[in-house]
């Protein structure tokens, strides 16, 4: 019996049929490298109809979906979480290996002739790895879990032809050292499971099909930074203000408002997603009296700019409300977290939190506050064991922010212990130094340094212990240099020296 092909009523020089169809009807007959290549050709032919020389790119694919359910009068793609998901990592992926071609990564740079072959295989398998990612991009909408494995594993093989090959001998590609390293971390990803996660075989081998999204994401993430793309810097994160203190007011019925600003401080415009909730497990039952102002999850940042660091299209003001707990008693306390990040491929991510009390009264606002930001790094040495004589390099990050109209104000790091500190310097990148004349014994004090309204600095502590078997009980601090504030929360740090 004939097949009839579905096609689009008008014109029929312009018959469109769907690939799927198409595909369907070859499968007896090819197998998956040929329809591979068959996609491939059609995914370019598609890319030189839009405009020659034009680049597909992942935004542009986001926005071509949506319009498309837009038109439809439906919208499976944005409601369903999951499938926005697992849509955007096989754009990212798309994207991603577009740009691994587009920069000439891999490619060889003679023009013999060996070269050029060599130039068109590369480009050829990866664009394969493309072609893939966009197919199985544009089927997921109401795909059900059968048919999304089975594209899965389709970009699965092609992604590891593409391995294999890359870490070949392939003649004209005389430079293959870090091309080998690539496939090699991408057949590490894509077959080997670690303690970070199944690899992409073996997620789908259980049918896991947010394994393998995870894995795609770490994949992308590689692909990534191979073409050159890196996001270079971070993402910072500060409260600055509250409306009514850090006490929650028994039997209050209204909101306590805790605002921070969130700062792009990399060379790429970010769309970042944020994050509100008490941090500790014990009050995760006070999570559904938080929610951040107007309910958006997200915010767009463009890339930072380093001659006009103020601009304000890099920075944003985030608003999260609470309201008393139903179930809180007077004297608990809970820390609040905003969190804000960009999972894979880019991956940053920075939080701040405060301490709320719940009590009977209300808490007057601190107008100035300077704290840490994180724990401090061990960048070397081993805190638990060092020997005399061993250099024990540290690095503090803290930020400073005001509501007052004084913006810029001094400060002195502290480094206090509880016995004699010995060899010890602070300074680099900055504060410029130690403050000899008036550090003793047991406190070590930086010369003053200043900082403005919502600074972010870094500061490194070398330490090299000089007497063996004791154990040194350090506090660090920030501290105003008039001495009215200073660090909420110092940095408790302990140095056992051996032998």
């Amino acid at each position: 019996m004939a097949t009839t092909l579905s096609s689009s009523r008008g014109n029929v020089t312009n018959v469109v049929v769907s690939y799927t169809e198409i595909a369907a009807l070859l499968r007896n007959r090819l197998n998956d490298t040929e329809l591979d290549a068959i996609l491939s050709q059609l995914v370019a032919s598609r890319r030189r109809q839009i405009q020659p020389g034009e680049l597909i790119t992942a935004e542009w694919a986001t926005d071509l979906v949506n319009r498309v359910a837009a038109l439809e009068g439906v919208d499976e793609v944005v409601s369903d979480a999951f499938n926005a998901k697992l849509l955007q990592t096989l754009l990212d992926a798309w994207s991603t290996f577009e740009g691994l071609e587009r920069r000439g990564t891999f490619l060889p740079t003679g023009s013999d002739n060996a070269a050029m072959i060599a130039t068109q295989s590369i480009g050829s398998a990866i664009r394969a790895v493309s072609a893939r990612a966009a197919f199985a991009a544009s089927q997921i909408r109401g795909a059900n879990e059968t048919l999304l494995l089975d594209l899965l594993t389709r970009l699965y093989r092609s992604e590891r032809e593409l391995a294999v090959f890359l870490a070949s001998s392939i003649p004209g590609a005389a430079d293959a050292g870090q091309r080998r390293v690539f496939a090699s971390a991408l057949i590490a990803l894509l077959d080997t499971s670690s303690t970070q996660g199944a690899s992409m075989k073996a997620s789908l081998a259980q049918g896991d099909i947010e394994g393998v999204r995870t894995m795609q994401d770490r994949i992308n993430g590689l692909v990534l930074n191979q073409s050159g793309e890196v996001t270079v810097g971070n993402i910072e994160v500060g409260f600055f203000k509250s409306s009514r203190g850090n006490n929650l007011l028994l039997n209050d019925t209204g909101t306590f408002d805790y605002t921070a600003r969130v700062t792009n401080r990399t060379n790429r415009s970010l769309t970042v997603q944020l994050e509100a909730r008490f941090e500790e497990d014990a009050r995760r039952e006070w999570n559904s009296f938080v929610g951040i102002l107007g309910g958006s999850g997200t915010v767009t940042l463009e890339s930072y700019d380093a001659a006009n660091p103020n601009l304000e299209r890099s920075s944003a003001e985030v608003t999260v409300q609470v309201r008393v707990p139903s179930m809180a008693t007077k004297g608990q306390t809970g820390r609040l977290l905003l969190r804000a990040f960009v999972p894979q491929p880019v991956n940053l991510g920075r939080s701040d939190a405060l301490t709320l009390t719940v009590d009977d009264k209300i808490a007057p606002n601190e107008p100035s506050v300077v704290k840490f930001t994180r724990s401090p790094t061990v960048v070397s040495g081993n805190l638990g064991a060092a020997k005399p004589d061993d250099l024990i390099e540290l690095n503090f990050e803290f930020k400073f922010t005001t509501s007052e109209a004084q913006k810029k104000r001094s400060f002195v790091f502290v480094v206090d212990g509880n016995k004699e500190l010995g060899g010890i310097d602070l300074g680099v990148p900055d504060p410029p130094g130690m403050d000899i004349a008036n550090s003793t014994a047991l406190r070590k004090l930086s010369k003053p340094f200043e900082m403005n309204d919502q600074d972010a600095r870094n500061l490194t502590v070398y330490i090299v212990p000089t007497r063996p078997q004791q154990v040194l009980e350090l506090s660090v601090s920030v501290r105003e240099v008039s001495g009215s504030f200073e660090t909420t929360v110092k940095q408790p740090l302990k140095l056992t020296v051996i032998q």
